[in-house]
């Protein structure tokens, strides 16, 4: 084909009012387009996008670099999907760059503009940068852009894996972003994500390090976030396994192909046998370390900010639901340590594996151990309150427990009876659970120096009161970045 057959073919796919493209005298790499040019938007037609959703937006960062690898992934992987027959004739065929290079061509997603750039196949964005991002991330603030990672990935019918997730959760929740994971589960229906066993423990930990903060105003919400956490995981029960996303018309270029050809998102799986309840998604909303955790937070709250006294009864509740499946905390600490020997690599790799999930079981357990401490005493304060006479033991004092201000004397004995009983139950408990934990970690160092690994970093609980202060230093500063109240991320 001669160039003169070049360029009609260029002529007809601008003339045509369904190719979406758009002609502007704009220097290139210019991100805007004109005004009257807005009105061919994806967003106002239909998208490829299975979803109908445009492309997620990936916020800005702390660090050159860490834009300079989400601009690509957007760029490379992310947006692709979204083009229609026309835009994919014009960036992956050679016959028609040459259109592209004499001016360049926007089109717009969802009010974006977007440049169409010559390419001469897809570019193969693996997996593993998103672990490159992760470890860029230093700031809490960095960690806003996990959303957009998943549902990003999703749409591009290449779904983060497991591994992958939990990876994201230890980072962002260590660091206080705890509240990123509960945005992905809000949208869990859009954007297929899941959590597993390990995930809402890291998840309530991450809560947990919100609570430890000075601002009162900011542990309030933290432990509003812990009662939407509960739900959430209470409503993935009900949610069905997202089929993978399809592409609502054939693909004609390499990099449709490779969405075509994309492996479905993996089905959450069990792990290995010696952790049978780690891979599991149900029964989350019941799991006692969880709930445990959170119950630690509302009565941390209650002994920062209101005298000890369990508001609207938020500890006792989670108390009381974490004793109905406590056989769970017994069953996991009597779980004996696998002996471990080294050998070939492939055996080591293994036993690194292990250790590592015995690890966090232990970390789980020892900072649940803390927590129940804090609840044992708003359970025991606000019990000898409520049986004083007035006027400290007051009607007042029971609306404020119970949240109720009609509340007759024959439930008001039912509910201290109900508080005294998890309370006593709860100072019979801790003493053998704190002997349980101090037993596996003696356990798990005997087992990590048998096989030649150094059992660092055992103090835990001092390692998240670090955290907290390191999340309430950087809060602190943006507010008096913004000269206003501290902000709730």
């Amino acid at each position: 084909m001669t160039l003169g057959a070049h360029t009609a073919v260029g002529r007809r796919l601008l003339s045509s009012p369904s190719s979406l493209l758009l002609r502007t005298a704009m220097a290139p790499r210019a991100l805007t387009v004109p005004a009257a040019a807005r009105a061919f938007s994806i967003s106002a037609l239909r998208a490829r996008s299975s979803l109908g959703m445009p492309p997620p937006f990936l916020p800005p960062t702390s660090d050159p670099r860490l834009d300079e690898k989400l601009d690509y992934i957007r760029e490379e992987l992310f947006i692709p999907p979204h083009l229609l027959k026309a835009h994919r004739n014009l960036i992956y065929k050679e016959k028609n760059h040459h259109i592209l290079l004499e001016e360049p061509l926007y089109f717009t997603i969802d009010d974006n503009p977007v440049e169409l750039k010559p390419k001469m196949n897809a570019a193969s964005v693996p997996r593993s940068l998103v672990a490159e991002c992760v470890k860029l991330m230093r700031v809490p603030s960095d960690f806003d852009t996990l959303p957009g990672l998943v549902l990003g990935y999703y749409q591009a019918h290449n779904p983060l894996k497991l591994q992958q997730l939990e990876k994201m959760s230890r980072e962002a929740c260590f660091s206080g972003r705890a509240d990123v994971f509960l945005t992905l589960m809000e949208a869990a229906e859009m954007n297929g994500f899941r959590v597993n066993r390990k995930m809402a423990r890291e998840i309530a930990c991450g809560l947990m390090i919100q609570s430890n903060v000075s601002d009162q105003r900011f542990v309030i919400k933290a432990v509003k976030r812990a009662m939407r956490f509960k739900k959430l995981l209470a409503e993935q029960d009900l949610l069905p396994i997202p089929p993978p996303p399809a592409p609502s018309d054939p693909p004609n270029n390499p990099e449709a192909e490779n969405i075509k050809n994309a492996p479905a998102p993996p089905v959450i799986a069990r792990a290995p046998i010696i952790e049978p309840n780690e891979g599991d998604w149900h029964h989350l909303a019941f799991d006692p370390v969880v709930i445990g955790i959170l119950a630690g937070m509302s009565a941390n709250a209650s002994i920062r900010f209101n005298s000890s006294l369990d508001h609207h009864s938020t500890t006792a509740r989670f108390i009381r639901k974490m004793f109905e499946h406590w056989a769970l905390v017994e069953r996991e600490l009597s779980m004996p340590f696998p002996e471990i020997d080294g050998g070939s690599n492939r055996d080591r790799r293994i036993a690194r594996d292990i250790l590592f999930i015995f690890k966090r079981r232990t970390v789980n357990y020892a900072l649940l151990v803390n927590q129940l401490r804090q609840a044992e005493q708003v359970l025991s304060t606000t019990a000898k309150l409520l049986k004083s006479p007035p006027p400290l033991g007051s009607a007042a004092a029971f609306d404020q427990v119970f949240d109720s201000e009609s509340i007759d004397d024959a439930a008001k004995r039912a509910h201290l009876k109900q508080l005294i009983d998890n309370s006593a139950k709860l100072r019979l408990e801790l003493p053998k659970l704190g002997q349980m934990v101090d037993h596996a970690k003696q356990h798990f160092v005997a087992v990590s120096n048998r096989a030649g690994y150094n059992p660092e970093g055992m103090e835990w609980e001092e390692i998240y009161k670090t955290k907290a202060m390191m999340l309430d230093e950087w809060l602190k500063q943006k507010k008096a970045s913004s000269g206003s109240q501290i902000p709730i991320v």
